[in-house]
């Protein structure tokens, strides 16, 4: 397998047919500075961005930005016009207030809880602002809960009918899912079904590819599996 090097000013280096956009070694943690993932492991070839009708607010617990898989930032990324908020409080946010406060485009949460309606439930072609919570249910509850303007919110929930397929990750329930595949269920309860949703589930879906890889090679002691600290020396 041909290798080489990846230096800062290097990012994308040899690149082996099996995964566009990778090189199969690093000498230390260089990260691409779109997806923020490992440079090895980067998905940004499988993004396919689209702009929806749906405005589309994710509030991402901070837990999540440091985790090496989570699919809040690629839902980002493939969103045109969303935006993404890290942080725990925001009932102070200048900018969350302004993107939950569009008359044109009135916000709703996306969080389950007794008696709320499913989203298929919202009549279709209104333009909404979609607020999805990106974190584990404990880090979630704990969001929703210390922020007024979020519990101020209607609520609407998901019914997934088939499992996740996050395979790398266990789910708590069998109907939980990633932020990645919720969104594109909702975004087509909302807006219908548009071959461009399920674009969304590209990088999610490779980048499971590549850990399932990468963990049946370091289980095979392949000597060329990636291998480097976990945080970029400081200056």
């Amino acid at each position: 397998m041909m290798s080489r090097l990846i230096t800062e000013g290097d990012r994308t280096g040899i690149l082996p047919a099996m995964w566009p956009g990778l090189a199969p070694t690093v000498t230390y943690r260089s990260e691409c500075p779109r997806c923020g993932r490992p440079t090895v492991a980067c998905w940004c070839a499988w993004l396919r961005p689209f702009r929806p009708r749906t405005r589309v607010v994710i509030l991402q617990h901070p837990r999540e930005r440091t985790k090496p898989i989570g699919s809040g930032r690629m839902a980002h990324l493939s969103l045109l016009g969303s935006s993404l908020h890290v942080g725990v409080r925001f009932d102070d946010d200048p900018a969350v207030a302004r993107a939950l406060g569009d008359p044109e485009a009135p916000a709703v949460l996306l969080y389950p809880g007794p008696n709320v309606p499913a989203i298929e439930t919202l009549p279709r072609n209104v333009p909404r602002t979609l607020v999805v919570v990106d974190g584990t249910w404990r880090t979630s509850r704990t969001v929703v809960r210390l922020n007024r303007v979020l519990q101020a919110l209607p609520r609407v929930r998901l019914d997934p009918t088939t499992p996740s397929e996050y395979r790398i990750r266990s789910q708590p329930q069998p109907d939980f899912v990633s932020t990645v595949e919720a969104l594109r269920l909702s975004l087509r309860a909302l807006e219908g079904d548009d071959p461009r949703f399920d674009g969304l589930l590209e990088p999610f879906r490779a980048m499971i590819r590549m850990q399932l890889e990468f963990q049946a090679r370091a289980a095979r002691g392949d000597p060329d599996v990636p291998r480097y600290p976990s945080r970029r020396p400081r200056a």
